[in-house]
């Protein structure tokens, strides 16, 4: 399985400091230890949020490849853990939380780990679908019923997360195992993104932009409507 990949962080229109970073590592999809892309989204105010970030995809990427032969999806896990360690510790009395999510090819196999609201998404067959679930307030009501996602009128940079890296050493981390068909691609996106594009809008720009253009359209978009939040994008796609 051979990939291609493009990707872009930026501060957005609005903010002066980037908190979003992204990771990726040096292996090669088509045998171990495979490819390693990570998306983080920090949080924890000036001079925090993007050190945190950066903190989080570094020791994702860095303790994923010194598994030594573990278990792709043990070593994946284990690989969040330790990065929500190493957050916890720095940042003990602090509100300091990082969202994450990766994904991992190693030949015929796709792995993706989730912790917070950045999400995964799979387009095939021109059609989009998300794979990762956001671990927020408001979609914790959706999946309880008590809330409709057209009731969420307004995006909020202020949503509860449920669930991030530094927020307890207990750490629930989701992993899922995708299949990735010839011509097919996987987005990897914070919610400077996804808060400010509707699905239809991204699966329409998979649909008729080159692969190597739409991460820079998907940018250019947010930017036209003004996002107030930074954004990052990693499009993965297997070219054979």
């Amino acid at each position: 399985m051979k990939l291609a990949y493009r990707a872009r962080s930026e501060v957005g229109p609005v903010r002066s400091l980037n908190e979003d970073c992204f990771a990726v590592g040096e292996g090669q999809s088509d045998a171990p230890p495979g490819s390693l892309f990570v998306v983080c989204d920090g949080r924890g105010g000036p001079q925090v949020g993007e050190v945190a970030a950066r903190l989080a995809a570094d020791t994702i990427s860095a303790t994923y490849y010194a598994a030594n032969g573990l278990d792709p999806e043990q070593a994946l896990r284990e690989a969040f853990q330790a990065a929500n360690q190493r957050i916890c510790q720095r940042w003990s009395n602090s509100a300091t939380r990082v969202t994450a999510v990766a994904t991992l090819a190693i030949a015929e196999q796709v792995f993706i780990a989730s912790v917070g609201d950045c999400r995964a998404y799979h387009y095939g067959d021109r059609q989009l679908q998300q794979i990762t679930t956001d671990h927020t307030f408001y979609d914790e009501l959706i999946r309880q019923g008590r809330l409709t996602r057209a009731d969420v009128q307004t995006y909020s940079t202020n949503i509860t997360r449920l669930r991030a890296l530094g927020e307890t050493l207990e750490l629930t981390v989701d992993v899922f195992q995708p299949v990735l068909a010839q011509d097919d691609a996987l987005l990897l996106c914070t919610d400077g993104l996804h808060g400010y594009l509707e699905d239809t809008e991204i699966e329409e720009i998979l649909s008729t932009a080159p692969r190597e253009e739409t991460v820079d359209r998907f940018v250019e978009l947010v930017y036209a409507r003004g996002g107030r939040d930074n954004l990052t994008a990693i499009l993965i796609w297997r070219e054979e």
